[in-house]
């Protein structure tokens, strides 16, 4: 996980930033072909409103 950005459940933030993430706290995060949600509740605004989630620089996923 180090290096990547992402976004994840309050409960496990902590041990994603032991492993090196850069954890944001924002709904949505894309690093590559990972995408995460701080939650599935997080989700359902984004598909209805056709959100896209933004991509990071950082291209760790390949």
């Amino acid at each position: 996980m180090t290096g990547w950005t992402l976004t994840s459940f309050p409960s496990i933030r902590a041990d994603l930033r032991n492993t090196g993430a850069n954890v944001v706290d924002q709904e949505a995060a894309r690093d590559g072909n990972l995408a995460t949600s701080r939650s599935p509740d997080d989700l359902f605004p984004l598909f209805r409103r056709g959100s896209t989630v933004q991509s990071t620089d950082a291209g760790n996923c390949s």
